[in-house]
């Protein structure tokens, strides 16, 4: 006999838990930490950033004007922004999954504010 299971619902966030009011009404998220979000038309925005399958939320966002580097995106997600790297501060930014080129995942101890 097989056991019928309950859905988990109404599960508590922890009081550390954030909802930012531009993604307050969007259901569950995958958190993938600090990316360089890649989108089409050439937008390139570094960020925490969470997803589900139709949205990417990308939360503290900073637009990279200007990469500052020799060796590429890789270079700048590893090292942080380089003395000729330049960043403009965005907000939040929500963008569909459709959009998205690729995320590369970023050392957050350099990325820090």
């Amino acid at each position: 006999m097989a056991v019928k299971q309950k859905p988990v619902q109404n599960q508590k966030k922890s009081p550390k838990a954030k909802v930012d009011a531009a993604d307050a009404s969007f259901g569950a998220y995958t958190h993938l930490g600090m990316q360089l979000a890649i989108l089409d038309r050439g937008f390139i925005y570094v960020g925490d950033v969470k997803a589900d399958s139709a949205w990417c939320i990308i939360s503290n966002a900073r637009n990279v004007r200007r990469w500052g580097t020799k060796e590429g995106l890789g270079e700048l997600a590893l090292k942080g922004p380089l003395p000729d790297t330049q960043l403009d501060d965005t907000g939040t930014v929500r963008a569909p999954m459709k959009s998205v080129i690729a995320l590369i995942a970023c050392n957050p101890r350099k990325w820090k504010p």
